[in-house]
């Protein structure tokens, strides 16, 4: 996959047609979202993950444990993901990828 950093500062990954995003913003997924739709991908649906504990673990560790409640790239991720119905809340599906 592919990984970059958006205008704004937050990352972005895309990897097997999943596109990730380091923000939960609203308005800095928004356009993500219109040049999916551009390049005449289907989103599927939209999700919003939380780290998990393993993720919480590890960034703690790499963080030499100085940062109680630390999380990997300090915000939770949106993906974009190719398969299901649009949903709202945080996860997204999209087929094809950005350029």
């Amino acid at each position: 996959g592919a990984r970059g950093e958006l205008t704004t500062g937050e990352w972005i990954e895309i990897d097997h047609g999943i596109v990730r995003v380091g923000t939960t913003d609203p308005a800095v997924v928004q356009p993500i979202i219109d040049k999916v739709r551009a390049h005449g991908a289907v989103i599927k649906s939209i999700q919003a993950r939380r780290p998990s504990l393993e993720d919480l673990f590890m960034a703690a560790v790499a963080d030499g444990g100085d940062t109680p409640g630390a999380t990997p790239d300090k915000k939770p991720k949106a993906e974009l993901r190719p398969g299901t119905e649009t949903d709202t809340s945080t996860e997204s599906s999209t087929k094809g990828g950005l350029s």
